[in-house]
């Protein structure tokens, strides 16, 4: 059958309009609601809850870790602690401040014994050692910079992380034996035993030996460190400093200099943000994390630009992590000394949770 010139242009026409709005809307679903629907999805089961310890009652497994702690490793974590004190206090009053028994730091020993730059063989990093994809599920950034090793970044991570797996599990031990072996791994030990007791699934072997050491040896510690927290209040409190997590805006070359001096001068602040370590001056529009010490912040504050168009809002954001008294006095007197310009540039937050999967 023939179809005539100008019925084959109207076809064609017609075509053309399907298609550009069949693209119109695939594009759409791709790129709009794809994202809102893994947002929707997601953003409850990575909402923090309060998770605290309940150590069980006459086990002999973990008795046995804790005597082995106290033999062979506790005079190792306490000299460790010791060059960490700044950075426990500051992810201890964090995982207070959301609800999370403080004695969740001990992760950091088991995980990395508080090395911010660990790197297993599977590319696990940073203090809490997440691999790529799930720190990019609970929302940590790998490209601008490598938040894995950020402190407070990290941190809030971990919280995202453990109350999603505290609450799919409704049980300590599981939650930390997928912490350590993954979910689907604990599911399939789960589905194969038909059981929920990590004990009696320990005991048949059910788990890889790496975990079945791990989960035993975390209550133990954390046992341990709750027993003797007079002890490590001392460690961590003898320190003769203040400090700080501050957020900057990267808008600028100035602002990454600006880091890089800080870093450079402060043998400290340098130890303590790996993250920053090759912090590109060529990419702009984003925010890091950057922990300092009271003269690294005074150095910050007093040479932050008051003269850039993006000052209309603060270049820098101080997190406020339930500061006690002495420090918010601490604190007013570096920003008076600033002068009056600076109530433009740098701003007081409370911590935020943001939630995962943001630009």
């Amino acid at each position: 059958m023939l179809i005539s010139h100008s019925k084959k242009g109207y076809l064609i026409i017609l075509l053309v309009v399907v298609s550009t709005i069949f693209i119109s809307w695939f594009s759409h679903i791709n790129r709009v609601d794809a994202y809102s629907i893994l947002e929707k999805e997601y953003s409850d089961d990575f909402a923090v809850v309060s998770v605290k310890i309940q150590y069980p009652l006459n086990n002999e497994i973990i008795d046995k870790y804790y005597k082995d702690f106290e033999l062979y490793s506790k005079n190792s974590y306490l000299k460790s602690l010791g060059k960490f004190a700044p950075v426990y206090s500051i992810i201890r009053e964090l995982l207070k401040s959301r609800g999370f028994d403080e004695q969740f730091i001990n992760i950091l020993w088991c995980e990395s014994q508080f090395n911010i730059e660990a790197k297993s063989i599977a590319n696990a990093v940073g203090l809490w050692q997440f691999m790529p994809d799930t720190a990019r599920q609970v929302g940590l950034k790998l490209h601008e910079v490598d938040e894995r090793k950020d402190i407070y970044a990290s941190t809030i991570a971990f919280m995202k992380h453990f109350s999603y797996l505290y609450k799919k599990y409704n049980n300590l031990e599981l939650a930390v034996a997928a912490y350590n072996c993954g979910v689907g791994k604990v599911d399939s030990i789960i589905s194969r035993n038909k059981s929920r007791n990590f004990w009696d699934l320990r005991e048949k072997g059910a788990f890889p030996k790496e975990t079945s050491a791990y989960v035993p040896k975390f209550l133990a510690i954390s046992k341990w460190s709750s027993k003797n927290q007079i002890l490590i209040d001392n460690i961590v409190n003898d320190v003769d400093n203040t400090y700080y997590i501050v957020r900057m805006n990267i808008y600028s070359k100035k602002v990454v200099n600006l880091i890089r001096t800080v870093m450079n001068d402060r043998q400290l602040v340098a130890k303590y943000n790996k993250h920053l370590k090759h912090l590109s001056s060529d990419k702009f529009d984003y925010s890091v994390n950057i922990f300092l010490d009271q003269e690294g912040l005074e150095y910050l504050v007093s040479n932050l630009s008051v003269d850039d168009e993006h000052n209309e809002k603060a270049v820098a954001s101080i997190l406020q992590i339930d500061f006690p008294l002495e420090k918010k006095r601490t604190l007013e007197s570096i920003l008076l000394k600033s002068g009056n310009s600076l109530t433009s540039q740098v701003s007081i937050m409370p911590v935020v949770i943001s939630a995962p999967f943001y630009k």
